[in-house]
């Protein structure tokens, strides 16, 4: 009986501890990404806005699920290979060159993309991404479990893939 008190004791006091430790994390992360991609800037924007398609040319993304197509006011699912599902809406669409969205899921924030034409016909591509995760729990986990910066790194050399793939 002792053993198991002890034990118990111990379990709390680890929970405790990580909520504190977590108290001390920034609850918001900001990450940002920049990439130049062989192909015009038209076929990146539908690339990126064509949220349908995603899974199948990003590698994290198993599903998406639309809730609300008209355009400038996109909502939509996306449900990844690992991990819990993420929502997303447009916020504010500039075509060809701005699309801000915003999510909601372990973690709530905005991401942006930004495409810049290059003058010898590539584009350059920058996104950035802002998260909040308000529970500090969760934000310890979420410094153990996600690097924001491979994430855009990924997202990047997949949409540059997919971008030079289709381009004469």
């Amino acid at each position: 009986m002792k053993v198991l008190l002890i034990l118990a004791c111990g379990v709390v006091g680890f929970v405790i501890a990580v909520g504190v430790a977590g108290l001390f994390l920034p609850a918001t992360r900001s990450t940002t990404g920049t990439r130049e991609i062989a192909a015009p800037a038209g076929r990146v924007w539908t690339l990126l806005t064509d949220f349908r398609a995603q899974p199948s040319w990003r590698q994290e993304i198993a599903t998406v699920e639309v809730l609300d197509s008209e355009p400038g006011r996109e909502r939509w699912i996306e449900r990844p290979r690992r991990g819990p599902a993420i929502h997303f809406r447009t916020e504010r669409q500039q075509a060809p060159f701005e699309w801000i969205v915003a999510f909601d899921g372990p973690a709530t924030g905005q991401w942006t993309g930004r495409l810049e034409e290059l003058p010898d016909g590539r584009v350059r591509v920058q996104v950035k991404e802002v998260a909040t995760v308000s529970n500090p729990w969760m934000r310890v986990l979420a410094r153990l479990a996600f690097d924001p910066q491979a994430f855009v790194d990924r997202y990047l050399a997949d949409l540059a893939r997919a971008a030079e793939r289709e381009s004469p």
